[in-house]
């Protein structure tokens, strides 16, 4: 059986606790390459946020090379960050999502095409953050500034809390 492409995750899986490539997975997608297998990034996070990552691998700029981000939302192809997919939620939804995280002890994200929103920014979480993306705190209880803009994904985070 030919292996025709190879799609991974990056935090934790492709990426190290130094939000690097290690060397020998360098090497193993270099490898899959030449044998004319395609390696496609895969992340929660958006585009942007993965364009050090894309220079590890060789693959920023590169046509016919692609980026799945935002869990599925998009689908890029790195050569000219040509976005080929997207597929976000409606503002109404978002702001559900959004409502509801209220009212639970929550981080919560919402990200759009270019930026991730995160109201209760918590040292943790600025922490885990750190060097994966930009990120614009804000203070409303409402996403009223995001009307009209693409919403992709509005996210919880609660790292500290203590489920058994």
């Amino acid at each position: 059986m030919k292996y025709r492409m190879i799609v991974s995750d990056l935090d934790e899986t492709l990426l190290g606790s130094d939000r690097k490539v290690s060397k020998r997975n360098r090497e193993a997608v270099q490898k899959a390459r030449e044998l004319g297998v395609r390696f496609v990034p895969a992340t929660g996070r958006g585009y942007c946020s993965i364009r050090g990552t894309l220079d590890e691998l060789g693959l920023r700029e590169k046509e016919q090379e692609y980026v799945i981000s935002y869990n599925g939302g998009a689908v890029t192809e790195n050569k000219g960050e040509r976005l080929l997919h997207f597929q976000g939620i409606s503002f109404e939804k978002a702001e559900a999502l959004f409502s509801r995280g209220l009212s639970y002890d929550v981080c919560i994200h919402v990200y759009t095409k270019d930026m991730v929103y995160v109201y209760r920014l918590n040292q943790n979480e600025t922490d885990y953050i750190k060097g994966r993306m930009d990120v614009q705190e804000f203070f409303t209880e409402n996403l009223d500034f995001l009307k009209g803009q693409e919403i992709v994904k509005v996210l919880y985070v609660n790292t500290s809390l203590q489920l058994f």
